[in-house]
C-alpha cells in the first residue's frame, strides 16, 4: 500500500493495489477542489499539487470559475471537499499546462464521488 500526501495533506490517496488501465475501487483519493483558470485544469488536492480528475460525463467543469455541476446543477466550488474511489489511468493524459499535476502519470478514473462542501470529510469517511 502506498499513501501519497500534497500540500498540507489536503489529499490523500490510500492505494491498495498497482496503478491500473481499468476501472475499479482499489483506491481512495479525499481532497479539496482547486484549479488554474489560464491552464485549464481542476484537480483535487491542496491549492498548489493534486490529482487531475477525469470526470464523468455528466459533470460540467467551470474552469474559469473553479465549479463543478452535476445532474441536478452546482455541486462545489474551489476549496470544497470530495472524496472518491478509483485509482490513475496512465491512457488519460493530464492537462500538459497544469503545473499542479506535474508528475502524475495519468488522471483519476473516479468511481463513487463524494461531496462534503467546505467540511473536511469525517474519519468514518476517510478524511483525518
Amino acid at each position: 500500500m502506498r499513501r501519497l500526501v500534497a500540500g498540507l495533506g489536503l489529499v490523500t490517496a490510500l492505494l491498495t493495489a498497482c496503478p491500473r488501465l481499468t476501472g475499479g475501487d482499489d483506491a481512495l483519493l479525499i481532497g479539496r477542489l482547486f484549479g488554474d483558470p489560464v491552464a485549464g485544469c481542476v484537480w483535487i488536492g491542496g491549492p498548489m499539487h493534486g490529482v487531475e480528475v477525469d470526470w464523468p460525463s455528466f459533470y460540467d467543469i467551470d474552469v474559469e470559475r473553479i465549479r463543478v455541476s452535476g445532474p441536478g446543477g452546482f455541486v462545489a466550488q474551489e476549496g470544497d471537499w470530495f472524496r472518491m474511489g478509483g485509482g490513475i489511468r496512465p491512457d488519460i493524459t493530464v492537462t500538459p499546462a497544469c503545473a499542479a499535476t506535474e508528475g502524475q502519470d495519468g488522471m483519476w478514473d473516479p468511481h463513487g464521488i463524494d461531496f462534503f462542501g467546505d467540511e473536511r470529510p469525517p474519519a468514518e469517511f476517510g478524511g483525518a
